[in-house]
C-alpha cells in the first residue's frame, strides 16, 4: 500500500477506479446476464490465506478487475429481471464515493450530514403528506427500514417499556396484519417470516395472524376478513 497517499496518488489510483467503474457499466449490456463465479476462483477465495502484508493500489485493482467484476450478482444487466434488487445509479455510486471520503456518523453533532439526513425526511414528509412533526432517519436499506419501523411500533404500542420489562404482561394483545390476496402458505415464506421475528410463535398462528380483505384494485380496505376480531 501506498506510505502516503498525496494528491498525485490519489487522482492517479482515483482514475484507474473511474475506468474500472466506466468500463463495468458501459460493458455489462454486451456480457451475460449472470456469468457463476469459475470454481477454480471460488476455490482460490476460500483457501487463501489472510496476508502477512498489504498489496498495493494497483495490485488490489487487478484483483478486482480479474476475479470480481467479471462475476456480478447481474442485477446492473439490462435483461435482470428476477427479484427485487435494483440496478446501480451512477451519480449513486459517484455519491457513494463522496460519502465514504467524509465517512460521517450521523448519531449526532452540528455537521452537514446531519442536515442533509433531514432535509431529506423533509422531502419524504411532504411527499407523503406526513405532519411537519413526523421525524424518521435513513437506514441501509429497505430491510433495516423494516425492522426499525417494527421495533418503535412494538416499542410505542404495547402499553409498556418494553426495554425494561420485556413482551410479558403486554396489556395489548399481538396481532400481525396481512392482504387477503394469498393463503398464508404462500405468504409464509415473507409476511410469516416477518411475523415469527417480531415474536410471533406457531403456536399463535391461529389469533394473531388478522386478514384484510382487498379491493379489486389490489388494495387493503382495512376491514378484516368476516369471522375474526381484532
Amino acid at each position: 500500500m501506498a506510505s502516503e497517499w498525496t494528491d498525485a496518488e490519489i487522482r492517479r489510483v482515483g482514475y484507474l477506479v473511474v475506468d474500472l467503474i466506466a468500463k463495468h457499466l458501459t460493458d455489462i449490456r454486451d456480457q451475460p446476464v449472470f456469468s457463476p463465479v469459475p470454481r477454480e476462483v471460488a476455490e482460490r477465495f476460500l483457501s487463501t490465506p489472510a496476508p502477512r502484508t498489504g498489496g498495493s493500489a494497483d495490485e488490489i485493482l487487478g484483483e478486482f478487475g480479474a476475479a470480481i467484476e467479471p462475476y456480478p450478482f447481474g442485477n446492473g444487466h439490462p435483461r435482470f429481471w428476477g427479484w427485487i434488487n435494483s440496478p446501480p445509479s451512477v451519480m449513486g455510486i459517484f455519491a457513494d464515493a463522496l460519502a465514504a471520503a467524509m465517512n460521517p456518523s450521523c448519531a449526532g453533532g452540528n455537521h452537514a450530514a446531519i442536515y442533509v439526513e433531514r432535509q431529506v425526511i423533509a422531502w419524504f414528509r411532504e411527499l407523503l403528506g406526513f405532519p411537519t412533526t413526523a421525524m424518521g432517519l435513513l437506514t441501509s436499506g429497505g430491510s433495516m427500514a423494516t425492522l426499525t419501523a417494527l421495533a418503535v411500533a412494538r416499542h410505542t404500542k404495547t402499553g409498556l417499556d418494553v426495554r425494561a420489562d420485556g413482551l410479558r404482561g403486554a396489556p395489548n394483545r399481538f396481532a400481525f396484519y396481512a392482504s387477503d390476496t394469498a393463503a398464508f402458505e404462500r405468504q409464509s415464506s415473507c409476511s410469516a417470516s416477518a411475523a415469527d421475528r417480531c415474536g410471533r410463535s406457531a403456536s399463535m398462528r391461529p389469533t394473531a395472524w388478522m386478514s384484510l380483505r382487498s379491493s379489486a384494485r389490489w388494495r387493503t380496505t382495512g376491514r378484516l376478513v368476516c369471522g375474526q376480531s381484532r
